[in-house]
């Protein structure tokens, strides 16, 4: 838990600085409040909240290391449907019906997960 802040700390200055000096060209007038900014910077909150969650689950003794470790991975269908319906990734239909398929897989297997313990 100690390392989290840090982490995030350094996590902003690298993508501030990764911002400026290869997106943008060298260029100091970066925008850094934009409306794709402001999408990203929401998801990265989202993240950063699972990962504190994340933590403190496999602190607690009724969750365990194997089912903190597995629900966490479940994360992936929050970022998926994050991708799609707030940053308006265009999909196929043949896509989305792979993409819920793979949902509903990730979903059953942590509903199996969280019963076999």
């Amino acid at each position: 838990m100690a390392l989290s802040l840090p982490i995030a700390i350094g996590q902003t200055i690298g993508a501030l600085i990764f911002g400026i000096f290869i997106f943008n060209g060298g260029n100091f007038k970066l925008p850094l409040l934009t409306k794709e900014t402001a999408k990203n910077g929401l998801a990265g909150i989202m993240w950063g909240t699972g990962e504190v969650m994340i933590r403190l689950a496999v602190l607690n003794p009724a969750v365990g290391q194997a089912k903190a470790s597995t629900l966490s991975q479940m994360g992936i269908i929050v970022s998926t449907l994050g991708a799609i319906f707030i940053l308006k990734e265009r999909k196929t239909k043949t896509q989305i019906i792979g993409i819920a398929i793979g949902a509903l897989f990730v979903m059953l297997g942590g509903i199996l997960v969280t019963l076999a313990g």
